[in-house]
């Protein structure tokens, strides 16, 4: 339930940016902009949503988007139209959509199980939330989990004539 509701989301914010951009600005017809929209959010929610925003910061994942759509709207748009101002409306309609999907990333959560993530560390991360900010974003990154050492004394110490006379019975003083 919470992918239909994302993709929903998702899709219908790209929809209403695609229509308002292509439909009315560049006219192309309303089954057209449907058409691209439907094609950019199945392949930027496999592509973005679901492998590259749980691996990266959201502004990497947004930049994908941009390049993403940009592709998408021009190869498809290139198909419906006639037109020779495509690469504009497409430079336009990527820049619309990455500002949709920067704010969209930062509203939907993300899914971080898709990184087989053991249950322990995800309750590391959510036991994170009374540490400040920029640690916790530090800390979600995969490979950036929590790591502490621990100190002991060493196994073999070496002989201290001042501590030798404790040891006398020890393997150690033994010769």
């Amino acid at each position: 339930m919470r992918h239909v509701l994302a993709i929903l989301v998702k899709f219908i914010s790209l929809l209403i940016v695609l229509y308002v951009f292509l439909g009315l600005i560049f006219d192309l017809s309303f089954a057209d902009v449907l058409g691209i929209a439907a094609v950019l959010t199945a392949v930027g929610y496999v592509l973005g949503d679901l492998y590259l925003l749980p691996r990266t910061s959201n502004l990497a994942a947004t930049l994908a988007d941009f390049g993403l759509a940009f592709i998408i709207v021009w190869f498809m748009s290139r198909a419906a139209a006639d037109s020779n101002d495509l690469f504009t409306a497409s430079l336009i309609c990527a820049a619309a959509v990455a500002i949709i999907e920067y704010v969209y990333h930062s509203i939907v959560p993300v899914n971080r199980r898709t990184l087989n993530k053991t249950d322990e560390t995800d309750q590391n991360i959510q036991s994170a939330r009374t540490l400040p900010r920029a640690l916790v974003k530090f800390n979600q990154r995969p490979g950036h989990e929590r790591l502490q050492t621990e100190a002991s004394e060493e196994l073999f110490p070496s002989i201290n004539p001042a501590r030798s006379k404790k040891r006398k019975g020890s393997k150690l003083h033994k010769k």
